[in-house]
């Protein structure tokens, strides 16, 4: 009873095609994988041997430093496609070649490329920022001095969230102005959002509350 219930590969092998759960649905395949079409000799395959048959490792192509000097080979395929023998050089085929690339003619024929600074660069560019100088300017010595007392004063706690924190924020936004009534200890999640979300918030509700913290809270 088992011998009739078993499958067998039918490219003659002699394996047995186990069976999964999935053929319940799609039903139990004629073949293993990869056993496919194994042992199967196409018309287009009979008589010939594969030019790497028994060679083993990295093999070089076998035209690789042919000349036509030294093979009759590259000379036979470079009489095929050369001289009038090559398709292009055939009406038909030059116009079929030039039926299917004609089209409309690119945008810049005819005229003169701009230079990539006058046309995406300086407030054209699509990334440009008006505080770029102020974003970007390096900190002052005051600053420096000021960053521990500043967490000191505020108990490493941001003054947003209430969570702990240590990142010093410029109050006014204006990193050449490092005096310690202008600088407020944040964490990193309520700085970060001062400085790209809420700018319109910040102006009108947070920077007066901090600024009267930090006023009321120098050493």
């Amino acid at each position: 009873m088992l011998l009739h219930r078993r499958k067998f590969c039918e490219c003659n092998c002699g394996q047995v095609i186990q069976n999964q759960p999935h053929h319940k649905y799609s039903g139990t395949p004629k073949y293993l994988r990869g056993h496919y079409g194994r042992g199967i000799k196409r018309p287009s395959q009979m008589g010939r041997i594969p030019w790497n048959k028994g060679k083993k490792g990295l093999q070089v192509g076998w035209c690789k430093g042919l000349t036509k000097e030294t093979s009759k080979s590259i000379i036979l395929i470079a009489q095929k496609v050369s001289g009038d023998r090559n398709p292009m050089r055939r009406p038909e085929v030059a116009k079929k070649h030039s039926f299917a690339m004609m089209g409309k003619p690119g945008y810049w024929k005819g005229k003169k490329r701009p230079d990539v600074k006058e046309w995406c660069g300086g407030e054209k560019n699509y990334n440009w920022n008006p505080d770029r100088e102020k974003r970007f300017a390096p900190y002052t010595e005051e600053f420096a001095i000021n960053v521990p007392k500043v967490r000191k004063r505020d108990n490493y706690i941001c003054q947003l969230c209430f969570n702990s924190g240590k990142t010093v924020h410029h109050i006014d936004t204006d990193k050449g102005n490092g005096k310690i009534t202008n600088l407020v200890n944040l964490c990193c999640k309520c700085n970060t959002q001062l400085a790209c979300k809420d700018k319109g918030i910040w102006s009108i509700f947070y920077q007066p509350y901090l600024q009267v913290i930090a006023e009321k809270r120098v050493i």
